[in-house]
């Protein structure tokens, strides 16, 4: 069962080495690669959402924050719209690291009944996702005014989640909607007390969001000094 733990943190760590190597590389280089992922990502996912009905398995609606990366991203990027590269990237880093550190701390005994092929496939989808913003923060700068547009996405995807619920068939199962409904923390309180909690509980969330937005301008500078401004000194 904890095989696929290792596995995933393999993977994770592998991914990492061949993005900070792109990073170092040539820019065609580069730009081949994330293109290639990019076009691989949009393909097979088109294809898995569009075939899912005529297989037997029902109408496959993205309400995830992943699966809407999973065609956000490769759009924006294939379109090389700069104006959305940030959110890009962060979507990109959000989906894939917070993917894999569970599958490492908990993949096992979560992704145990899934079939091995989703799991592959969710572990390739992630880690293109992981890599493409991994890449683009190293190599590219973002403006911290792109905040707003960060923001606006995440709340798009909530929209989206909600509106699409009914066509999710009713999956509680789904992260998304398990966040949306505080799940984790109203399974820990009496009905009564979740009343109360509930405000600080979406306050707190909210909090958090922010955090990892702010933290995402931060590692962006840090990424791009080591990864360019240091490369152009070592060329001088």
């Amino acid at each position: 069962m904890y095989g696929l733990n290792a596995f995933a943190f393999i993977v994770f760590a592998a991914v990492n080495v061949l993005a900070a190597q792109l990073c170092k590389s040539a820019e065609r280089i580069r730009a081949k690669v994330i293109r290639f992922l990019c076009l691989t990502l949009l393909c097979f996912n088109v294809g898995r959402y569009s075939l899912s009905p005529l297989i037997g398995n029902g109408v496959k609606i993205p309400v995830e924050f992943s699966a809407v990366a999973y065609f956000a991203v490769p759009v924006i990027l294939l379109l090389a719209k700069k104006k959305f590269q940030s959110l890009a990237a962060y979507s990109g880093l959000m989906a894939g690291f917070f993917y894999y550190i569970t599958m490492i701390v908990l993949g096992g005994p979560i992704y145990n009944t899934y079939p091995r092929h989703d799991i592959y496939f969710s572990l390739f989808c992630h880690a293109a996702l992981y890599l493409c913003g991994f890449v683009i923060i190293g190599t590219q700068r973002c403006s911290s005014k792109d905040g707003l547009k960060l923001v606006g996405g995440i709340v798009y995807v909530v929209i989206n989640a909600v509106a699409f619920r009914p066509l999710a068939g009713g999956e509680e199962r789904l992260f998304v909607y398990e966040l949306i409904d505080g799940v984790y923390l109203k399974n820990l309180l009496p009905r009564d007390i979740w009343l109360f909690a509930a405000p600080a509980y979406y306050i707190v969330f909210t909090c958090l969001i922010f955090i990892t937005i702010k933290g995402f301008f931060k590692l962006n500078l840090s990424m791009y000094r080591k990864y360019m401004l240091s490369q152009g000194k070592q060329r001088e």
